[in-house]
C-alpha cells in the first residue's frame, strides 16, 4: 500500500526497505533534510544538512545500525540548530566583554589580605572552645552534632559558644585598626 502522492516514496518505506548504498540513503536524505533545515535557520541550512549528516555518518558509517534514517537524521539536525542557537545567544561581542570588564569593580588584593589579617586577629581574642566551634563550623562546615562529637561536649554547648564567639567577633572587627585613619 504506497501513498499515491507521495514524490519520493522511498523516504516513508518501512526500514527493512531503505537502500543498502549510503550514497543513495544520503541522496533521498538530504532534499527532506533540506526544507526542515530551512524553517530552522534559513541562511545556514545547507551547513545544517551537511553537519548532520556529517555527524551520523561519523557515528555510523553506511548508516548501518539506524533503523529509520530520515528520523534520526531529523533529530540529529534539529538537536544542532538548537546547540547552535544557544552557542549563538550566548556569544558576547568583543567590545561588550571590555566595557564589562570595566565596569566590574575588582577588590584591592590588599585589602583582602588586610581583612583576611583582622579576622585572623579577631579568632585569636577568642577562648579555646569558641574558636574551635567557629573553625569546625565555618572552615570546616560540620553540623552542632559533629562538633559537639569532635569536642565531647553536647549540641546545646556549641550552639552557645558558636554565638557567643560570633559576638565577641563582631565586636573585635567593628574597632577601628591602630594605625587606620577612621574618624
Amino acid at each position: 500500500m504506497g501513498d499515491e502522492g507521495d514524490e519520493s516514496p522511498q523516504v516513508h518505506a518501512p526500514p527493512g526497505r531503505w537502500p543498502n548504498d549510503p550514497v543513495e540513503v544520503l541522496r533521498l536524505l538530504h532534499p527532506r533534510l533540506l526544507t526542515a533545515a530551512r524553517a530552522l535557520d534559513r541562511a545556514g541550512a545547507e551547513d545544517l544538512v551537511q553537519d548532520a549528516l556529517v555527524e551520523i555518518l561519523a557515528r555510523y558509517p553506511g548508516f548501518q545500525g539506524v533503523v529509520h534514517p530520515l528520523g534520526y537524521a531529523k533529530v540529529t539536525m534539529f538537536r544542532l540548530a538548537y546547540a547552535r542557537h544557544e552557542r549563538r545567544r550566548m556569544e558576547i561581542p568583543a567590545d561588550d566583554v571590555q566595557q564589562r570588564l570595566e565596569d566590574v569593580p575588582y577588590p584591592d588584593p590588599a585589602n583582602l589580605v588586610a581583612e583576611r589579617l583582622r579576622t585572623h586577629d579577631a579568632l585569636a581574642t577568642l577562648g579555646r572552645k569558641q574558636r574551635a566551634c567557629l573553625v569546625l563550623r565555618y572552615l570546616e562546615g560540620l553540623d552542632n552534632d559533629a562538633i559537639a562529637l569532635v569536642l565531647g561536649c553536647r549540641p546545646p554547648t556549641v550552639r552557645s559558644q558558636i554565638a557567643r564567639g560570633l559576638a565577641r567577633m563582631r565586636i573585635a572587627l567593628e574597632q577601628p585598626e591602630e594605625g587606620s585613619h577612621e574618624p
